[in-house]
């Protein structure tokens, strides 16, 4: 969920409130809310949680999902790799020959994970990648960027038997003060794994009886 990569819009439904897409991300089709986008039928888009942030023109989309595939294919043929594999010099000068080849004009890449963003400068990763390729340092996942104190206060309204929870996966164990997400959903508190914020609005709509509330 953290890494944001290009997308094709195949279609478009005005039918709702919102203007939603769908969009094909690499053979794998996802309802995408574009609202905030200007983006038609055709367009590269960038998601994250089920939301369009930003549009792509198609020479730099396509030059992203070269990338992506080649490291797909050339690192990982056979097996998932873990950390040992992608430290191999070998390996890593075998991605950054590629890289270069393809990226003979200006290509943007978000990451919207801090730990992500740590590991870029631990490892001096953009000093390696050609002056074409920008790392653009996202807003940080929920767990990278709230604090304690509002886990907790997510807690207390979670506590309520008359609310369904909806969060993100990733916040669900992080630690407040009080405990966690897990922990309620554990004791039989109605926490549930959302994808998107319009998930949350869906939830919502199919219990109005309920109150629904969802973390940050």
């Amino acid at each position: 969920m953290c890494l944001a990569i290009p997308g094709k819009i195949l279609d478009i439904d005005t039918s709702c409130s919102l203007r939603m897409a769908t969009v094909d991300f690499g053979g794998i089709h996802k309802s995408i809310c574009i609202q905030y986008v200007d983006a038609e039928p055709g367009d590269f888009i960038l998601a994250h949680a089920g939301m369009a942030i930003t549009r792509l023109d198609s020479e730099e989309a396509e030059a992203t999902l070269r990338i992506s595939r080649f490291s797909q294919i050339i690192l990982i043929p056979t097996t998932m790799w873990y950390e040992k594999q992608f430290r191999d010099s070998g390996n890593l000068t075998t991605l950054l020959q590629a890289i270069r080849q393809i990226a003979t004009f200006p290509i943007r890449i978000m990451e919207v994970c801090g730990g992500q963003t740590y590991a870029l400068s631990r490892y001096r990763i953009e000093e390696l990648l050609p002056d074409t390729v920008q790392m653009i340092h996202g807003p940080g996942c929920p767990v990278c960027v709230t604090h304690e104190d509002t886990i907790s206060q997510a807690i207390e309204i979670a506590r309520n038997p008359q609310t369904i929870f909806c969060t993100f996966g990733d916040m669900v164990r992080v630690p407040g003060t009080k405990g966690s997400l897990q922990q309620l959903k554990a004791e039989g508190k109605d926490i549930r794994i959302v994808y998107s914020p319009l998930d949350t609005l869906r939830i919502a709509s199919e219990n109005p009886e309920n109150k629904s509330s969802s973390s940050p």
